[in-house]
């Protein structure tokens, strides 16, 4: 897979020359009352809405490691069930976009958006899980219970990724 600027359109970012990723267009980041800052709704959004496509890569960091919490809070866990991952820890992913800014809430009940993993292009949606109103902050929930019921990709059975 490339990652290469479009030629009709220099903001975007197209795999392989033929598919553009989903924009941010109805996100704002700015301060928020949970920690520093969040992500907002910056138009009126609704469920099940795909919000943002962007790349991610996977790192041989693992959420067993030890890390420092700010590192683990600005990354995301691949959803993957293969026996090493069970024992060792889901593997984190560096992705771009707004997916690393989201604050947590800290119920399943509460989360605004899901993750959708697209392991063959490397690629993390973000979905809305209901209409979210201009200006709402948009909350996830990242606890392992809620991974287990919620996340598209939750029987992976391996965080190999294809070259």
């Amino acid at each position: 897979m490339s990652i290469t600027k479009s030629s009709t359109e220099s903001s975007s970012i197209a795999f392989n020359l033929e598919r553009k990723l989903t924009k941010p267009s109805k996100l704002i980041i700015k301060s928020s009352n949970f920690h520093g800052y969040g992500v907002f709704a910056y138009e009126d959004i609704l469920a099940n809405e795909t919000l943002e496509e962007a790349p991610f890569v996977m790192t041989n960091y693992r959420v067993k490691d030890l890390l420092h919490p700010e590192m683990t809070r600005h990354l995301l866990t691949f959803p993957c069930k293969c026996s090493d991952c069970e024992f060792r820890g889901r593997k984190f992913i560096f992705t771009c976009g707004h997916a690393i800014q989201y604050n947590s809430c800290k119920t399943r009940e509460d989360s605004d958006i899901i993750f959708k993993y697209d392991r063959e292009n490397k690629i993390v949606k973000t979905i809305s899980t209901r209409d979210i109103k201009k200006g709402k902050e948009i909350l996830v929930c990242h606890s392992e219970k809620w991974y287990e019921r919620h996340v598209e990709n939750k029987h992976v059975d391996s965080c190999h990724m294809p070259s």
